[in-house]
């Protein structure tokens, strides 16, 4: 019976983020998922600055890049520990949803995002990764603990781009600094 009972309470939880995105005119769900594995997208508001506000707000919703006819999107997964916030979660949803389109949260990169990926192309082609990833971790590391312009500019790259860019990225986190 435990285990029913928290297969009720995930499938219930899900169905209440399901509405709640169905109900956003901002929102829209990339599926009809089956338990509690939801992905929804935006054609009016930047999922990456969504899931930052979010994330300040306390709750963990994990950004998605684009890849192939797949826009960039956002994934909530529904666990037991989680459902007993998700009316809270449902509300903050609306709440950021509708701040960011007041405030012109758009999809997509800005002219600078698409010059700095333009850059971050040539550098890796040009077997530059280190230096690009110094700078994507120089644009990451701010302490705020926003990924939206960096989850942005990824979106922009191309697949080979991103895992060149992740591998240096990764070497340079770990690559102890000379003293």
């Amino acid at each position: 019976n435990g285990y029913l009972e928290v297969a009720r309470a995930l499938l219930a939880a899900r169905k209440k983020v399901e509405a709640a995105v169905e109900d956003d005119p901002h929102l829209r769900m990339m599926g009809k998922p089956e338990m509690s594995l939801v992905a929804f997208t935006s054609d009016t508001v930047c999922v990456f600055e969504l899931t930052d506000a979010m994330k300040a707000r306390g709750f963990s919703l994990q950004a998605q890049l684009g890849y192939g006819a797949s826009k960039a999107n956002v994934h909530l997964t529904i666990n037991p520990g989680n459902t007993r916030v998700i009316d809270d979660l449902v509300v903050a949803l609306h709440e950021e949803t509708a701040r960011l389109a007041r405030g012109g949260s758009r999809p997509g990169p800005n002219d600078e995002l698409r010059q700095m990926a333009a850059h971050i192309t040539e550098a890796l082609a040009n077997d530059r990764s280190g230096d690009v990833a110094a700078h994507v971790i120089g644009q990451a590391d701010t302490g705020s603990g926003k990924m939206a312009d960096v989850s942005r500019l990824l979106d922009l790259l191309g697949p080979r781009e991103r895992e060149k860019l992740l591998v240096a990225f990764v070497g340079k986190m770990f690559t102890p600094k000379p003293e």
